[in-house]
């Protein structure tokens, strides 16, 4: 299934805003709806999946991905707030 530029969006956001990323988790429709409008079904899904509100990789617990996910997240914006890589570790 293809990404759609509303669910790269909303991809993108979580990666650049904290406050955004912490009610994607919560709400993940309504919040990803907040931002882009009206999504489509298999744009829902998507979203769920992402926000780890469906089918998980084997073994994991959904706050565990939501931990690890979080994680990823604040690494691409820790990059993007660095004016010349390499830049120091924040973990």
């Amino acid at each position: 299934m293809a990404f759609s530029k509303d669910v790269l969006t909303v991809v993108g956001l979580c990666c650049v805003s904290k406050d955004f990323r912490n009610e994607f988790f919560k709400t993940p429709t309504k919040s990803a709806e907040g931002v882009v409008g009206r999504l489509r079904d298999d744009e829902k899904e998507q979203i769920e999946r992402i926000a780890g509100y469906r089918t998980l990789p084997t073994g994991k617990e959904r706050q565990v991905y939501q931990n690890e996910l979080e994680e990823a997240f604040n690494k691409v914006s820790f990059t993007c707030d660095c004016p010349r890589p390499p830049c120091p570790d924040p973990f």
